[in-house]
């Protein structure tokens, strides 16, 4: 995530909805690419209150190709990642 506080409750709101539909254990993992706006604050809070959300706050822009590692690199899943851009 990258300076999404304008969109991030409608993020949320549809993986909440795709989670719902989901029978096998599942976590999402949120990056935030270095955000200048509240999408950090928005993604802790998240955190703090639906288990199914983790977070990885990288210490600056690193871009697409390192923010998706990191996720990969952190992911606790054992038989498929979905990456969303």
């Amino acid at each position: 995530l990258f300076n999404e506080e304008a969109v991030f409750f409608d993020l949320i709101e549809r993986l909440n909805k795709f989670s719902e539909s989901v029978e096998d254990p599942h976590e999402f993992v949120l990056i935030d690419d270095g955000s200048k706006d509240s999408t950090a604050q928005l993604m802790t809070e998240l955190a703090s209150i639906d288990r199914r959300y983790h977070c990885i706050f990288l210490s600056r822009n690193l871009g697409h190709q390192y923010a998706v590692s990191a996720g990969l690199k952190y992911a606790r899943c054992t038989n498929a990642a979905m990456i969303l851009d």
